[in-house]
């Protein structure tokens, strides 16, 4: 039976094949690009690009994938920093720290931070992964549906009442957890509402601003270019449903 050592020495000679790297350097740029949109998680990017994978070797797929999803995991600390909503769910944290240097002009500098500290962790975690994955795996399997339901409950509450220290948090993510799974059973996207609820305030707290400045009237935003562009893309994403509904009947 090969050693670890033999194991991991086969695995870097086909990492750093050319064709390797670069798949691996485009799957980082596709990454970042789709974990910058807020709400669009790495395992979505994954989900949504797998299909180009499948006409690819093996390792060529792979090595894109986990481009890709490296690259979008540490994008998701981009509009943490910048506008307080993480692209990921593992960026949630980065809100904390990150968005209040921005705030003080240093976004830069936060998002240096994230960029260092994602390298280091990811480097860590491969060598760890790679030396203990026999053993890790060992202990996955022992966990079924009622210990991994454990787990995330008390991640839930956890991190509820970290932000805050107030319990009234705890039984608002209990409420939003009922609400979700109600929607869930009926078949209601859950995405949008979390977005809502996300970008919402964030919305809200802009355009009061916009208001102060311009004395409560409203042409600020239609003098602006670059805000007519964003709604104008905004009113035609509404159409977009409506297009694909018509083009499915066609084919029809």
């Amino acid at each position: 039976m090969p050693s670890v050592i033999d194991l991991f020495a086969r695995g870097a000679a086909l990492v750093f094949e050319p064709l390797a790297l670069a798949l691996i350097v485009v799957g980082v740029v596709i990454g970042l690009a789709m974990g910058s949109l807020p709400g669009m998680t790495a395992t979505m990017t994954v989900a949504v690009l797998v299909s180009f994978t499948f006409g690819m070797e093996p390792v060529q797929g792979m090595m894109l994938l986990l481009g890709i999803y490296g690259g979008a995991l540490y994008a998701g600390s981009i509009p943490a920093i910048l506008i307080r909503t993480p692209g990921t769910p593992s960026a949630a944290a980065t809100v904390f720290d990150g968005f209040p240097l921005a705030e003080q002009g240093k976004a830069g500098r936060a998002i240096g931070i994230a960029t260092v500290a994602s390298f280091v962790g990811g480097v860590i975690s491969v060598v760890f992964l790679s030396v203990l994955a026999p053993q890790i795996a060992n202990v996955a399997l022992a966990f079924r549906s009622p210990e991994n339901f454990a787990i995330a409950f008390l991640l839930c509450i956890i991190g509820s009442i970290a932000l805050r220290g107030n319990l009234l948090d705890a039984w608002v993510m209990l409420g939003a957890g009922v609400l979700g799974y109600f929607m869930r059973a009926d078949d209601y996207p859950l995405a949008p509402m979390v977005l809502g609820l996300i970008l919402g305030p964030i919305a809200e707290s802009n355009l009061r601003r916009s208001l102060q400045v311009s004395g409560g009237s409203f042409d600020i935003i239609y003098t602006s270019p670059i805000a007519m562009v964003i709604l104008a893309f905004s009113l035609l994403s509404l159409g977009l449903p409506f297009v694909r509904r018509g083009i499915q009947q066609y084919r029809d």
